[in-house]
């Protein structure tokens, strides 16, 4: 019975975000309202609010009171990190999945008409972040694969794209305190080679680039 209470809440809050009365950012009812309107213990309604808060669909604030939020890819990448520690993945699986996301969003983009407004916003990136050594390399790297990912508007892959962007920095950055000189010299020309393919309109120039990119990977 108990469950059925607990799923009966659940049921409630989401039918009443589909039907728009609660957007991303409204804050909840109250715990004691929601049991009240309801007809279940506060307990169940804690419980429920918890699990919810579990899958990034709200947000806990401390004194405030629950709120509708959008963080999923924070449950996403803890269950990566499952996976990789059982080995049910690994890091080759996660550089597939990323390149064949950027990829697609370079299709998109080659094909679009401001691809040179774009080609411009991604070659500024790569120019915005002085210093030197691997920190910076890995920085301009992050920064430049996200906007390409942001860049092409799904926001299923954004999400996607965060939840594993943990594991993807991480081999990054054993790769770049590895690489050699003339390696980290050949990350900085490939990305400039995706800059231009996407200028000039050529999904292969930009696959091409991508897939020794990530080959440079560790």
């Amino acid at each position: 019975m108990e469950n059925k209470e607990y799923q009966k809440v659940i049921d409630y809050i989401c039918q009443e975000i589909t039907d728009g009365r609660i957007r991303i950012g409204d804050r909840l009812p109250t715990e004691r309202l929601l049991s009240e309107q309801m007809g279940v213990s506060r307990n169940c309604v804690r419980e429920a609010l918890r699990s919810m808060e579990t899958f990034g669909l709200i947000e806990c604030r401390q004194g405030s009171g629950n709120y509708l939020s959008c963080r999923m890819s924070e449950p996403i990448s803890e269950i990566f990190s499952i996976m990789l520690m059982l080995g049910t993945t690994n890091m080759e699986d996660v550089k597939a999945f990323r390149m064949e996301l950027d990829k697609q969003a370079c299709r998109t983009l080659a094909e679009r008409a401001d691809r040179v407004d774009i080609a411009d916003t991604l070659v500024a990136i790569l120019g915005e972040t002085p210093g030197d050594g691997e920190t910076q390399a890995i920085e301009v790297d992050a920064r430049f694969h996200y906007e390409l990912l942001q860049l092409q508007g799904n926001r299923l892959w954004m999400t996607i794209a965060d939840a594993i962007f943990p594991v993807y920095r991480q081999g990054i950055k054993d790769t770049l305190i590895h690489a050699s000189e003339e390696e980290q010299r050949r990350f900085s020309e490939l990305h400039r080679a995706i800059c231009e393919g996407i200028r000039a309109g050529s999904y292969e120039q930009c696959a091409q680039a991508i897939e020794e990119h990530y080959q440079l990977l560790v």
